[in-house]
This record gives C-alpha cells, structure tokens and sequence, in this order.
C-alpha cells in the first residue's frame, strides 16, 4: 500500500515539475553567457521549481527500491532487477546531489542531478521491468510492462533537453507534456501496485 502511494503522489510531483519548467511564476534562474555560468535570479522561486523534482526522485526511486525485491518471487532475471537496484540507488544520489546544490545555491548541481537522477531512475526501472518480465507469466506481466514503460520515459526524457534548449527543435510545452505523461505512468503503476500488495504478483 505504501507502494503505491509514494508512486503516484511521485507520479502527480513528476507533473509539477513539468509545469514548473514553463516558469509559471516567472524566471528563477538566467544563463550568462559572459560569465558562463547560470545566475540565480529569484532563491525562493528557484527552490519552489525544483523540490517537486527532487522529492519526486527520492519517493519513485525509493518506491521501486522496496518493490523490486518484493515483487521478484522468481529466480528468472536476477542480474536485470540487480542492476535496476543499482540504478534506482544511483537516482536517489543524483538526488542528494541536487540537495547540495540547493544548499550551497548552485545551479549546475541541481539542474545535473534531476537530469541524470532521471536517467538513472528511467533505467533502473526499465532493467528492473526487464528482469520481472523474464520471470512473470499471465497477469504476472502488467507490473513488469507498466515499468518498462516507466523506464523508457524516464530514459527519453535525456533526450528532451538538447531539443528543448540546445537544437530549439521542441517547443517549452513539450517538456510539461512529457512529465505529465511520466506521471500518470508512476500512478498507474502505484495503482497496481496497490492492487499487488491485496492481491499478489
């Protein structure tokens, strides 16, 4: 039960982050191409847009950490939900990392933690999906494909941000529709989970 909430209140903090990167309040942060570095222009602003992110690393990485193990009755996949552990641990570093950042009122640590906490998250979900998949038969198989799918948003998501900010291929919006859809995947996938924990795997 626990489970499946900490997914799907990650799933609805994944969503506002997404919001928060169209500045829906205004600017936060401003990069100087002078000074190569990127100003923070407004703190309280700048912490209000990137809490949803870092909370929602720690409860989805944390989430898939304790569901792994408890989901993995089978011996099929072992190696594949091992390294999906390793993966989610990587996520929650990523995430202390953006905590320093925060801290310390530095940008760059924050920005790179979510962006590859994310990665790292999206990953290790999708290898974990990966291994559960190899073992699961039947209806076994929903948590399996709800996580890979996870897993393959979150490891897209890498790709968004050079298309966003560097190519200028990708309109702002896009971002919020991506989070929004990683999102609704983690509550979907705290709703099975729920049903897991009444009903086994």
């Amino acid at each position: 039960m626990a489970i499946g909430i900490a997914m799907a209140l990650g799933g609805a903090l994944w969503y506002l982050y997404g919001l928060s990167l169209m500045e829906p309040m205004g600017a936060a942060v401003v990069w100087r191409e002078e000074l190569r570095y990127t100003q923070i222009l407004q703190t309280g602003l700048w912490v209000l847009y990137s809490l949803p992110g870092i909370l929602a690393v720690v409860l989805t990485a944390g989430a898939g950490l304790v569901a792994l193990p408890a989901w993995a009755s089978a011996a099929g996949g072992r190696w594949l939900r091992q390294a999906g552990r390793a993966l989610l641990v990587a996520a929650l570093g990523f995430a202390a990392l953006a905590v320093l950042g925060l801290a310390v009122r530095l940008d760059a640590p924050v920005t790179g933690g979510l962006s590859f906490g994310t990665v790292a998250l999206g990953t290790g979900m999708l290898l974990g999906g990966l291994g559960l998949r190899r073992a699961a038969t039947g209806q076994q198989g929903t948590v399996p494909a709800l996580m890979i799918a996870v897993g393959l948003l979150g490891v897209l998501s890498l790709l968004m941000w050079p298309l966003l900010y560097a190519l200028r291929l990708l309109p702002v919006y896009m971002a919020l529709i991506v989070y929004a859809v990683f999102g609704l995947s983690w509550a979907v996938l705290g709703l099975r989970a729920r049903d897991v924990a009444e009903t086994g795997l």
